[in-house]
């Protein structure tokens, strides 16, 4: 079973220059309705997004920095994926 939609948020730590995806595999049933994202307390922008995907990089960061993400999704936590590549 699933919970309801409500805001959550994650906290992270990734490399610079990687992308962070989040996904949502249920957006018929459980659509994520927003999703903002800060990077090193920056707001970042979605580089892409369609229906289901939002893709994020850090807007400023020195290459083999570590990144800190956090991410406030409006949507339902268990229909939602986010990984970093």
């Amino acid at each position: 079973p699933f919970t309801s939609r409500a805001k959550f948020v994650l906290d992270f730590a990734a490399s610079c220059g990687q992308i962070v995806a989040v996904t949502n595999i249920l957006r018929s049933y459980a659509a994520v309705q927003s999703v903002h994202a800060t990077a090193n307390g920056a707001v970042a922008v979605a580089r892409y997004q369609d229906t289901a995907s939002y893709f994020f990089d850090a807007p400023a960061c020195i290459s083999g920095e570590t990144v800190g993400w956090r991410l406030t999704i409006d949507g339902v936590r268990e229909a939602v994926d986010v990984v970093t590549f």
